[in-house]
């Protein structure tokens, strides 16, 4: 038999597409040209190493005792026997062809079809062995079953195809119950412009893996499918894909379903449109899906995908979107270092199953962050989950340019730039959870978007370092808040340097706290409310605008200043002038504020009108301002400052 000994250590240490492929061509080419027989024998380690080693004469006891074997076979170093094994090893491994089989080979549609072929060297494949499928197309006429081996290698120059006429739900393979094995350069075509299309979704998959663990799957690559690559049922654990291609598939590329599932990693994904079918027009599918197929089976868990790009050329579906991941079911699930353009990408769906979500070093040029975050798990949607508090998504590192909403289920933005490209920044859980979110060190393009939150419950949302950018004059305010219970909003080391009428607009059961910011807007509450925010804190912050009448019910300021620097500490008082006043006089001595200069007053209202006033003997004299007939009693806010 072969000794491929080094083409298998070229296969396993190979890192790129390209080296896996010469390695996996040099293997095959060996084992056709020789069968039967073996190659010449690896060479020892290097015989002036060897010396050296001998020659040093410091090695212990037990090391010189480990280069004797059992049957007394003696080496010079322990790395000379251990490599000694691992050629009667390789030596050892029983290597299957399917090319040996081709008398089994039968015409069918016009094509050479294999299934048969397939299916007695699967028999003749022992745990341990090596089955090698050379290069060629092989059609499958009906579906070929891999079952229960350990310790296999598959060694692929070919590319298997469903045959032509089949209907879409035959597929090429099935793996159950494989254990502890590599597969090298698996590719499939789903040759749909030759089969008959499916008239149903989840009809078809190209390969279905049911039950198997300790998998790495090194090149698998899935092109030309009218439905789904890969399926499963159940039971997949510590399964690998590196260097992993999907291109033009109909519905989802990877479907993991069921009970034990976890541990499941791509390194370097690449897919190019999905969800193809005309099935999927209005439908939400995904380059990797997770979910139960039903009610009763356990979460996955421990999900990764490390290097990706996901990008659709196909003219964008309306509303449903084509995401990179659907992680319903899934307890735990890191995604990074990638890109997803598309006009109806996304990166992610999920239910709030998930404990930890982390993506991180992400660039996305799409339709927006997240599809949305079920409240429900199973198969039928039929079993409410919700446990307010007990999932947690952060987005690190990552550029963020996305058409659509944003949303407040994603609990940590960190060292990104968001670009909202005119959308609005929502909450999609809002009746259900209080929500927890946390901006820090982001730059954000806002664009004619806005931060608009709308919640039942309460929040605590918070900028940390961040930088506000969007057109001059713009009308509305960049964010927006209300709230039904008791909520924070804090800014901290916030700039915000274009001129805008309203930066911040909110009301009752808000306490907002702004420290150490610069903001070339002034804060309102709600135009339309009597409602005030609870409490409002600001220290160390120049501000544009002033903070107008009905705010707040309790302001304590520190160290506020215009944004030129003249103002300090802020002090707001309110009153009114009757409808029969012309004037109204306010005795500051028992406000802490002595020796009041005009300079530092300005007296306005929520509608900014500006009052007339002298200063007299530490009182101000407010004079009323022209009125129409219908107006009510006029409301006013005193504003004044004093420097240190």
């Amino acid at each position: 038999m072969a000794n491929i000994q080094k083409y298998l250590e070229d296969i396993r240490k190979a890192l790129f597409g390209r080296d896996v492929r010469s390695s996996i061509h040099d293997a095959i080419e060996a084992i056709n040209k020789e069968v039967e027989g073996t190659t010449t024998k690896q060479e020892n380690l290097d015989t002036t190493f060897q010396q050296l080693i001998i020659n040093a004469g410091n090695s212990n006891a037990e090391i010189v005792a480990a280069r004797v074997e059992a049957d007394g076979t003696q080496h010079n170093t322990l790395g000379e026997r251990l490599n000694a094994m691992d050629k009667r090893d390789f030596a050892n491994k029983v290597i299957v062809n399917v090319k040996k089989y081709e008398d089994l080979v039968y015409e069918k549609n016009g094509v050479n079809t294999w299934d048969l072929a397939f299916a007695e060297g699967f028999k003749d494949l022992p745990n341990g062995g090596i089955l090698v499928i050379p290069s060629g197309d092989y059609y499958i006429d009906s579906r070929i079953t891999l079952e229960n081996k350990d310790g296999i290698t598959i060694l692929c120059g070919g590319t298997l195809k469903p045959l032509n006429g089949q209907t879409a739900s035959i597929g090429t393979l099935t793996l159950k119950h494989i254990t502890n094995s590599t597969i090298q350069s698996l590719k499939f075509d789903g040759n749909k412009d030759n089969i008959n299309p499916p008239n149903a979704v989840g009809m078809e998959s190209l390969i279905q893996m049911d039950n198997c663990s300790n998998i790495i799957f090194n090149n698998f690559t899935a092109e030309n499918i009218s439905l789904n690559a890969l399926n499963s049922n159940e039971g997949l654990k510590n399964v690998v894909f590196n260097n992993a291609i999907i291109k033009n598939c109909g519905e989802h590329g990877f479907y993991f379903g069921g009970d034990g599932v976890s541990n499941i990693r791509f390194n370097n994904l690449y897919v190019e449109n999905i969800g193809t079918s005309q099935l999927c027009a209005n439908r939400s599918v995904a380059c990797i899906k997770f979910r139960n197929k039903n009610n009763t089976q356990s979460l996955h868990d421990q999900i990764v995908i490390d290097g990706f790009k996901f990008i659709m050329d196909t003219p964008p579906v309306q509303t449903y979107d084509r995401q990179l991941v659907q992680a319903y079911d899934v307890k735990n699930i890191t995604i990074r270092n990638g890109e997803v353009s598309a006009q109806d990408g996304s990166i992610f769906a999920t239910n709030i199953s998930l404990d930890n979500m982390v993506i991180d070093n992400v660039d996305l040029d799409g339709r927006r962050v997240c599809y949305g975050i079920s409240k429900k798990t199973g198969w039928d949607n039929a079993e409410d989950i919700l446990v307010p508090g007990e999932f947690n998504i952060s987005i690190l590192n990552s550029k963020l340019h996305a058409y659509n909403d944003y949303t407040t289920d994603i609990s940590m933005y960190s060292n990104c730039y968001i670009d909202f490209k005119d959308s609005q920044y929502r909450t999609s859980l809002a009746t259900e959870t209080n929500v927890d979110v946390t901006f820090e060190n982001c730059s954000i393009n806002l664009g004619d978007g806005r931060f608009n939150f709308s919640l039942t419950k309460g929040f605590n949302i918070k900028f940390l370092n961040v930088k506000f950018n969007y057109p001059i004059n713009r009308v509305q305010p960049v964010i927006s808040v209300a709230s039904g219970d008791s909520s924070v909003l804090t800014f901290d080391n916030v700039e915000s340097l274009i001129d805008t009428n309203t930066f911040c607009q909110g009301g009752e059961n808000i306490t907002l706290n702004i420290t150490d910011s610069v903001i070339n807007s002034s804060l309102s509450n709600s135009p339309n409310s009597a409602s005030k925010y609870k409490e409002v804190y600001i220290s160390n912050t120049r501000i544009k605008g002033y903070i107008l009448d009905k705010i707040t019910e309790k302001l304590s300021p520190n160290n506020v200043m215009h944004l030129d620097g003249s103002r300090k500490d802020f002090k707001i008082y309110r009153n009114y002038i009757a409808r029969d006043e012309s004037e109204i006089r306010i005795d500051l001595t028992n406000q802490r504020c002595a020796d009041i200069k005009k300079d530092n007053i300005m007296i306005s209202n929520d509608l900014c009108m500006r009052f007339k006033y002298e200063i007299e003997n530490n009182s101000i004299v407010v004079i009323t301002p022209e009125r129409r007939v219908d107006e009510h009693d006029t409301t006013f806010t005193i504003i004044y400052a004093y420097q240190n």
